[in-house]
């Protein structure tokens, strides 16, 4: 990258941990923009997401059976592949948003790490991140798909930095949010109509209007948010 980008990068990056500043240079001088038409595993390094928002799909290459992982703003991912050459899942990208991504390819990691050991520190706290959104996203497999659907919804407002917004509106169709939740489509639109009768969302064409974040996270267990909150600073039991 070139030093006013990097520069740029820097003022925009959320780092999962406390890093000196030598270090986050150091991770910055490596860094690259990536096209995210080009994702797809395996993965060449660890991907921030500057801008936007991409889901990673668990799943088969017919799309039959999936589940997604959500990661706007601030995220990190692609850990998985760092150093783990039998890692070989069936994983399909797709931008939910107009997405940027920052690329620290794995090969200048892997040399980053034999002369800067904190580095190891940044990948502990990313692998932590994505092991509890993947803890979370699995443990809600176990409830009602109305606590799958609900929880998805809050968790794609953060992800698209709608929760503060007056009139959060998602612009996603009800096929994408059965692919991402595993469930088929009509099962996806009984618990948005039981959402809608209660007041909490509105369906559009396209789009899903978010009424009552509140009430929404009231009615999940707690366990749905024993690994990851979407939304921590709403009350769980409203």
């Amino acid at each position: 990258m070139q030093t006013r980008s990097v520069l740029q990068a820097t003022a925009e990056i959320q780092w999962p941990c406390p890093l000196p500043d030598a270090t986050k240079a150091s991770l910055l001088q490596i860094a690259r923009p990536f096209d995210p038409s080009r994702l797809m595993g395996p993965m060449p390094g660890i991907f921030y997401v500057l801008s936007g928002c991409v889901v990673g799909y668990a799943t088969n290459e017919a799309m039959d059976n999936s589940l997604g992982l959500i990661f706007g703003h601030g995220s990190w991912f692609g850990i998985q592949y760092i150093d783990n050459p039998e890692y070989a899942p069936v994983e399909l990208f797709e931008t939910l948003l107009p997405t940027r991504l920052l690329l620290f390819p794995k090969d200048s990691l892997q040399f980053l790490l034999e002369k800067e050991p904190l580095v190891y520190k940044l990948l502990f706290f990313i692998s932590q991140q994505i092991g509890r959104m993947t803890l979370q996203i699995g443990s809600n497999t176990l409830f009602c798909l109305t606590t799958r659907v609900t929880y998805l919804l809050l968790e794609l407002a953060r992800q698209h930095a709608l929760v503060e917004d007056s009139h959060p509106v998602l612009k996603i169709t009800q096929q994408r949010l059965s692919q991402i939740a595993g469930i088929s489509r009509p099962r996806v639109n009984e618990v948005l109509n039981v959402l809608a009768d209660a007041g909490e969302i509105a369906i559009r064409r396209g789009e899903i209007l978010l009424l009552d974040f509140t009430a929404m996270k009231a009615r999940l267990p707690q366990f749905s948010f024993m690994y990851h909150d979407p939304v921590p600073h709403i009350d769980h039991t409203g």
